[in-house]
């Protein structure tokens, strides 16, 4: 049955013919448009191809529009569906752009990540296969391609793969000050003069927040002198049922009950946690790769320990891998050794004491590891 959907992308594919400009198309995923928000911005304005927004859903639309009001009517939008990886070809598409696994069949595909390595989740044969291209963040991330390739593909790298040194373009905007700490607290009706401590777990099965997340912001949000700011992975976002993303739970309706019962608590509900990494003074967080976007910044991390992500998670989602040994690797858990390690919530405010009156030079090590290009990666990347 042909659909109006397939239609439209028929008549779009001819159009783009006629015209004899290949388009540029970016393919957006739920929450994932933060990551490729400045590089969209930047090829509007110096790139004169059309452009083509490929949307997951209607909310990965509705976010584009409120983001960019002044140039969604003069974008192209179409619906991301199996057919429209079949529809158009290089003739009408000279590049495609995506933060997601999959890239555009026939068509020149550039991977842009969704974050800084973790996890051990970062590469695999599927994101080499479907891409053309890399554009990498930092030393960290190549050398975890490195022993991907080294590892799982007998130090042979696919011949049609390109890396490019690009950097991280999502951090630009931090780096080059964007936003300012007391107006972020403002807008979140905390105190400035206290201190804030940003939990930001990862999603995974075995990881802080399934595991003792609730816990875990209790006993931070009991001591009255801090300033509490919960910020949930995107892939909380997904539907409930989803087991994978959130083990089946409403992470936002859990939490949010939390904020009426302490008055210091606050759940952010914005997508992007870049302004709430400058106005924390302290990360908390696991697994998840967020750690090394705080660290940019040479603010102290606090890691709660996991060992049920390593003993079953991995193992279990890496059924023919051997991670023995994997913790100890920085590209799997999100740059521990950099900060502060606690095995249980009763040692967390005593680490967080004790990292905020840390001068650990440890801390100003990760900038150079972490990133190419520091503050000026979106240029890098157009």
């Amino acid at each position: 049955m042909i659909t109006t959907n397939f239609l439209k992308l028929i008549i779009l594919k001819i159009k783009l013919r006629q015209s004899n400009k290949k388009a540029v198309a970016f393919g957006l995923y739920v929450g994932e448009l933060q990551f490729l928000k400045n590089i969209i911005q930047k090829t509007y304005i110096k790139i004169e191809n059309p452009i083509i927004i490929a949307h997951e859903n209607n909310e990965t639309f509705k976010e584009f529009s409120t983001t960019f009001p002044e140039i969604t009517k003069k974008v192209i939008h179409i619906k991301l569906n199996c057919l429209t990886r079949n529809v158009f070809t290089d003739k009408e598409i000279c590049l495609y752009i995506s933060s997601d696994a999959h890239g555009l069949d026939n068509i020149y595909s550039v991977y842009t990540f969704h974050g800084q390595p973790s996890k051990g989740l970062t590469f695999s044969h599927g994101k080499l296969n479907n891409y053309d291209a890399l554009f990498l963040y930092g030393q960290l991330q190549s050398e975890c391609l490195e022993y991907f390739i080294a590892t799982q593909l007998n130090n042979i790298k696919p011949q049609h793969l390109s890396t490019y040194k690009i950097g991280y373009t999502k951090t630009d905007d931090i780096l080059n000050n964007k936003w300012n700490k007391n107006e972020v607290l403002n807008a979140f009706g905390l105190p400035q003069d206290k201190i804030t401590i940003l939990y930001a777990p990862a999603f995974n099965e075995g990881a802080s927040l399934r595991e003792s997340g609730l816990e875990i912001i209790n006993t931070l949000c009991a001591n009255a002198s801090f300033n509490i700011i919960a910020k949930l992975p995107i892939d909380c976002l997904q539907p409930q049922d989803n087991q994978y993303a959130n083990g089946g739970v409403n992470w936002f309706i859990e939490l949010s009950r939390l904020e009426k019962q302490f008055n210091n608590f606050r759940l952010s509900r914005d997508n992007q946690i870049d302004q709430l990494l400058v106005a924390a003074d302290v990360l908390v967080t696991c697994v998840s790769s967020v750690s090394f976007e705080f660290m940019v910044l040479k603010k102290p991390v606090v890691f709660i320990n996991t060992p049920l992500f390593y003993s079953k998670f991995l193992k279990k989602h890496l059924p023919n891998t051997n991670t023995e040994g994997w913790e100890k690797f920085s590209f799997v858990n999100g740059g521990k050794e950099f900060g502060t390690a606690v095995d249980n919530t009763e040692d967390l405010i005593s680490a967080i004491n004790s990292s905020l009156n840390s001068n650990d030079a440890k801390q100003n090590e990760p900038l150079s590891f972490l990133l190419y290009n520091p503050g000026r990666a979106t240029e890098a990347a157009i």
